[in-house]
């Protein structure tokens, strides 16, 4: 059997991937981000996204105050999953961690995780790929790990929502294009179960939130099917 290669490629504002060695899949046609195709799984992100911009603008009066906070929060992730990342890799405390780092760690060590890997690359002969935060086996199940980091309090003080469809519907992608890649991946576990796991940036505080793997496979499937229909050859909108 050839090596199968995966590899992130500078796509637009984004990245899609590679894949190169899979008889089912042509090298040449770079595929869409499981974060992509999930997000067609929930029908009112517009709107929130909406609202949110507006909100940053009026606190701030700066018109692209919502690009600007948007890219601060996104530092703020990229820098825990660095820490993450490195933890895993090498098995000791990063030597600049993220400042969020420390409440991680406690969590995750006390539910005595034994990790297998992080910042896994994944991809499905359906024509997507996505890269999985961590894998690793909690009381011996293999478990898929995602790390989100929000504020724990809305603007109000209030504790926000966090079931968002998204979120789950991308772990089904994870999780249906693992199953797709057994055969030619042995060695990779296949996640029994999920979790979502919240840190927060304003409380330091952590929360797992379980996902219904069979549940989040479903709704990415849908959100696969509804991207297919207006993305694929012969659909609404044409690639360029």
């Amino acid at each position: 059997m050839p090596e199968i290669t995966i590899t992130q490629v500078p796509y637009r504002k984004g990245h899609r991937y590679k894949v190169e060695g899979d008889e089912r899949v042509d090298p040449s046609h770079l595929l869409p981000t499981i974060s992509t195709i999930a997000k067609h799984a929930d029908a009112g992100g517009g709107d929130g996204l909406l609202y949110w911009a507006v909100d940053a603008y009026i606190e701030a009066g700066v018109r692209n105050a919502f690009e600007l906070k948007g890219d601060e929060a996104k530092a703020i992730g990229t820098d825990l999953h660095s820490s993450i990342e490195e933890y895993i890799a090498t098995g000791n405390q990063p030597s600049n961690p993220s400042p969020l780092f420390g409440s991680w760690y406690s969590s995750l060590h006390e539910a005595g995780v034994v990790w297998y890997a992080s910042e896994v690359m994944v991809y499905s002969p359906n024509g997507f790929a996505g890269t999985v935060d961590a894998i690793g086996y909690l009381d011996g199940v293999p478990t898929l790990f995602d790390w989100k980091t929000t504020d724990q309090l809305d603007k109000h003080g209030k504790r926000k929502q966090l079931s968002n469809p998204t979120y789950a519907a991308q772990i089904g992608g994870y999780l249906w294009a693992m199953s797709m890649m057994e055969d030619q991946f042995p060695e990779l576990p296949q996640p029994e179960q999920a979790y979502i796991v919240y840190v927060f940036k304003d409380t330091s505080k952590v929360l797992w939130k379980a996902v219904n793997v069979k549940k989040s496979r479903e709704a990415f499937q849908a959100a696969h099917m509804l991207y297919t229909l207006t993305h694929g050859k012969g659909g609404l909108y044409v690639q360029s």
